[in-house]
């Protein structure tokens, strides 16, 4: 029984589903000819950005990048056609090793058919839009103008420098908008050098105001001595509490420190009859011209 009746038998007992699976092949899109060009002696190849089809990808952007990687290479575009496949990745090369065989010709046909399979339109920007912008609160100057001369870029806008500026100006938070209104910056550098400086002012500020005056907490390794004032026939006397860290990276033993005195821990009041204000004395129990 040769091969051939032993296969009708199985057909006949199997039925359709049974059929001779061969091993498949893969072949470029491009022309079989292109695909046999060599590369030129000590050509290294590039390591190109990769595209993956996601649609926050620009396929623009994309072929910009490919152009520019590829170097010596780009002046020949049949070697363009053999290097492209290298540039892609996830559904982008399961959509290239589908394209039919020998149906790429030149590069110009490739980019076109990439562009038709991912080219995504992108939502149009204008100057108005931006100008409805704000820089949110808790973001830095630095950030927010950095994406902001970001999404000019990414939206092809094109404004004058001057004009550019001025925008950026008046997309600024409410406190620095208040600050510099009615001031001329000459670029972005200086908006963002000047309102910076004036952002820590502000952050310094916020924190003083908020800090808690007369909570103070006792370390366990400190010595704090207690002060007591009469009343003196004097309202709403404040007495404020001037402490002295000293950080080392090693013990040592400073002789300008002494325990003070009784007579030295109760400050004197020193009333200006004429002027009719409290001064307080303060006393330290260091020299206080060896502290910076």
């Amino acid at each position: 029984m040769d091969r051939e009746a032993v296969e009708t038998i199985i057909q006949e007992k199997i039925g359709p589903a049974f059929r001779r699976i061969g091993r498949p092949s893969y072949k470029r899109p491009s022309l079989e000819a292109i695909n046999r060009i060599e590369f030129p002696r000590g050509f290294r190849f590039p390591e190109f950005t990769l595209f993956l089809g996601e649609e926050n990808q620009s396929t623009v952007e994309h072929i910009g990048h490919f152009t520019i990687q590829c170097g010596e290479a780009v002046a020949n575009e049949f070697l363009k056609l053999r290097l492209f496949a290298n540039s892609l990745t996830g559904s982008a090369f399961s959509w290239y090793i589908n394209l039919q065989p020998n149906l790429i010709h030149r590069w110009q046909e490739l980019e076109q058919k990439f562009h038709e399979q991912f080219y995504r339109i992108e939502q149009e920007i204008s100057t108005a839009d931006l100008s409805r912008l704000r820089q949110m609160e808790g973001e830095s100057v630095e950030n927010f103008i950095t994406w902001f001369k970001r999404a000019r870029i990414r939206w092809h806008l094109d404004i004058p420098e001057r004009e550019f500026v001025k925008l950026a100006q008046s997309v600024l938070g409410y406190n620095l908008r208040k600050k510099f209104d009615g001031t001329e910056f000459h670029d972005l550098f200086e908006i963002v050098s000047r309102a910076s400086r004036y952002e820590g002012i502000l952050k310094e500020d916020y924190q003083r105001k908020n800090s808690s005056r007369g909570s103070y907490y006792r370390d366990p390794n400190t010595e704090i001595y207690s002060v007591e004032v009469g009343d003196q026939g004097i309202k709403d006397v404040s007495i404020e509490i001037d402490a002295t860290e000293v950080v080392a990276t090693r013990p040592y033993v400073c002789k300008a420190l002494a325990k003070p005195t009784r007579n030295q821990r109760i400050p004197h009041l020193v009333m200006d009859i004429k002027k009719n204000w409290l001064e307080l004395e303060k006393v330290y129990s260091f020299d206080i011209s060896k502290v910076d």
